[in-house]
């Protein structure tokens, strides 16, 4: 008999980690599928939780994606829910992105959940299964130096597309957008990398870091997003989009007119 299974990318972080210990007890799952691109997640979860399979893979690569479902095939295992929590947080004058920074981030915080539904579409067809993508309240609050609202949108575009698609064949599919999180990013934020002192931005840079690193506010315990995620993945009729957010300062400031937003912002790192 074939097994069904959850599978979660963004398994290494600390979101991550709160999602697969919470889906090792969900009713009806015989697996649960732990991915991430950092080679550590072999050993994440390595402590006797037979029930979770951990394999490193790249949520941005055809190649890697199809190797991870070879496998599970061999093992007679079908993937039911999907949770697209790979991402990656960058601070960075938006003006003077090369590249190779537009590429990488774009790829891993909205590309990647396409391909992921893409290489386990069959399997969500199969099963009637579910996909939860987590997104981020920043979509309400694009701010200078931070492409990742940017991807987070371009992510929720092409969530309300697949919702759709994936509604024909009885699948149904979730936002979830989450505010700061309690992990070792918001810890961190203070040594962040910096643009070199030859950025046209530099001195405003450094005054934005220091003024978002005091507004995080109060941040969300990675468990209890990861209770929001349950309620996503076993309601009989979830909503299109849940919300976790705790900072009443971003949520206050992302209702003013846009031209207030900029001169407040203006204000801050001049």
């Amino acid at each position: 008999m074939q097994k069904k299974a959850i599978l979660i990318t963004g398994a290494a972080g600390g979101l991550g980690q709160a999602l697969v210990h919470m889906t090792v007890s969900l009713p009806g799952i015989d697996k649960v599928i732990a991915t991430d691109i950092k080679e550590e997640i072999t050993g994440t979860f390595a402590d006797g939780q037979s029930k979770v399979i951990s394999f490193v893979m790249d949520a941005t690569s055809d190649k890697s994606i199809a190797s991870v479902r070879k496998e599970l095939r061999e093992q007679n295992i079908a993937v039911k829910y999907l949770i697209n929590n790979a991402g990656i947080f960058m601070f960075h004058p938006v003006s003077e992105l090369t590249e190779d920074m537009i590429n990488r981030i774009f790829r891993v915080n909205a590309l990647s959940s396409a391909l992921t539904v893409n290489h386990f579409l069959d399997d969500l067809i199969a099963v009637k299964g579910r996909v939860v993508q987590i997104s981020s309240c920043a979509v309400k609050f694009p701010t200078m130096f931070q492409s990742y609202p940017a991807t987070k949108i371009a992510l929720e575009a092409l969530s309300v597309s697949m919702r759709q698609e994936l509604s024909l064949h009885g699948i149904k599919l979730v936002l979830l957008r989450s505010g700061a999180i309690d992990t070792g990013l918001i810890k961190g934020m203070n040594n962040l990398d910096r643009p070199a002192e030859e950025s046209r931005y530099h001195r405003y840079f450094k005054n934005f870091m220091e003024k978002a690193a005091g507004d995080v506010g109060r941040p969300a315990a990675p468990g209890s997003v990861a209770e929001v995620v349950k309620k996503a993945l076993i309601s009989k009729r979830p909503k299109y989009v849940y919300t976790v957010n705790r900072n009443k300062t971003i949520r206050l400031f992302s209702l003013f007119p846009q031209r207030m937003q900029d001169f407040l912002l203006r204000k801050t790192v001049q």
